[in-house]
């Protein structure tokens, strides 16, 4: 049975491995086409969810500015064409600088040079380090973060996968000892977020659902684990920027006042429960 292919605003769904016959116009057949692999989608991520769905989607952007976009939340052949009626000049241009940018928010590794009438294929969906995050694509968050009016926290991957000692912590990384990171603002819980996992984790603040005081500028914010443990890091809440945590020590015992405070009002299913033994060497063990 022939396979299926699906146009829609300048990205072509393929089911199967073979592209169809369809009838190509001048301009198509001019397009720099990003092919992909279906096959590269449906590779497993993180828990159940495949790299596709946690991806969700890519823009292509070519020096900088946006060209088309496309769901990638599948397990077929996805391919982005650049250079379709109604995209900006940019997106036509030969010698462009093309990247892609997932939802969120993360420029991956590979890039190419737009090349009309061309077609290349995705191999590397990583994305880069937060770290050689473009200066372009910087800008690009921080203005999509600023248009909704959040403050966002990045948890780098790399931090959450750094080795304990299991001998003295009980816990493969750091992320495992976490569990989970509760973000307070003026003592409510904003949101609860699984850092088990060795891949960067964003926590937003100001979502529409959460409470007044996570929408509110100059609110303290502050972070607590999965095991009831307030972090040491503090911030003060400014809408439409995003912050790096850096540092996962926890506060001291009997220094933790705030985090008694909020657990006191906190609302049931917040991910707290209380602190558990065993700490002894986890410090000395960080790296």
């Amino acid at each position: 049975m022939a396979s299926v292919a699906l146009l829609v605003i300048g990205v072509v769904v393929v089911a199967g491995s073979q592209m169809p016959a369809r009838s190509v116009t001048a301009q198509q057949a001019s397009a720099f086409e990003i092919v992909i692999p279906g096959q590269s989608l449906s590779r497993v991520a993180t828990g159940p969810e495949t790299l596709g769905q946690w991806m969700a989607e890519l823009r292509a952007y070519a020096n900088g500015v946006e060209c088309t976009r496309a769901n990638v939340a599948t397990s077929s052949d996805v391919v982005l064409q650049l250079g379709l009626a109604g995209q900006p000049a940019a997106c036509s241009t030969d010698g462009a600088r093309v990247v892609l940018v997932d939802v969120h928010e993360f420029q991956l590794a590979q890039e190419f040079t737009l090349a009309k009438g061309t077609r290349v294929t995705l191999t590397n969906l990583a994305p880069l380090p937060p770290d050689m995050q473009g200066p372009a694509q910087r800008a690009r968050t921080e203005a999509a973060a600023s248009q909704q009016g959040l403050f966002e926290i990045l948890v780098p991957g790399t931090s959450l996968a750094s080795p304990l000692s299991v001998a003295a912590t009980g816990y493969n990384t750091m992320g495992e000892s976490l569990g989970s990171l509760t973000v307070y603002a003026n003592f409510s819980a904003c949101t609860t977020v699984d850092v088990a996992t060795t891949s960067d984790v964003l926590l937003q603040i100001g979502l529409p659902g959460q409470p007044a005081e996570c929408g509110t500028n100059g609110a303290p914010v502050y972070l607590v684990d999965g095991r009831g443990r307030q972090l040491t890091v503090q911030y003060t809440l400014t809408k439409g920027i995003r912050v790096t945590l850096t540092n996962f020590a926890p506060t001291p015992p009997g220094v933790q006042n705030t985090t008694e405070s909020a657990r006191s009002r906190a609302p049931q299913g917040t991910g707290i429960i209380p602190p558990a033994a065993g700490d002894a060497g986890l410090a000395a063990s960080r790296p």
